[in-house]
């Protein structure tokens, strides 16, 4: 299915459900336990699926800007780049390969340990993976406090 290609058509059930087409689930990778986001445009319905984590990167957005700790911050669904170098990202940066396999694997790994290390945090809620973050820094000590406040700060804010 392509961008203006001709409509799918489907029967709304006698509870109100519609069943998303095949071809639509695989290609906006709607999944089993999704929350989609529908909205009311011009007499039609828009849905597209909603990400979580992207409700909170305007709240977090000043307290990411952290270069004062000379800390760089990538925050990720499990899709999506959300977050990268001080700022909300704009647009569909996919997560790559190497990205996906460490949220896969949901645990904190070290990814580099020369003259800055790198560390990957899965964001896990109640058994359920939201995504994961990425830090960066001189110190690896200061990287485990900051992660960790920050995974802190998730569960809270979404364990609620």
């Amino acid at each position: 299915m392509e961008d203006g290609q001709k409509g799918l058509y489907r029967r709304v059930d006698v509870l109100g459900r519609v069943v998303i087409p095949k071809e639509v689930r695989k290609l906006l990778r709607i999944n089993y336990g999704d929350v989609l986001e529908f909205k009311l445009q011009q007499g039609s319905v828009l849905m597209k699926k909603h990400t979580a984590l992207i409700d909170i990167v305007d709240l977090l957005e000043p307290i990411l800007q952290i270069s004062q700790l000379d800390t760089t911050f990538t925050l990720f669904d499990t899709e999506k780049i959300l977050f990268s170098e001080g700022k909300k990202v704009i647009g569909e940066r996919l997560l790559t390969k190497e990205i996906s396999q460490l949220l896969h694997y949901r645990k904190e790994q070290v990814i580099s340990e020369s003259n800055s290390s790198i560390k990957f945090f899965p964001i896990i809620i109640q058994g359920d993976l939201y995504g994961g973050f990425l830090l960066s820094n001189s110190n690896p000590q200061l990287l485990d406090s900051i992660g960790h406040n920050f995974q802190d700060f998730f569960i809270k804010y979404f364990g609620s």
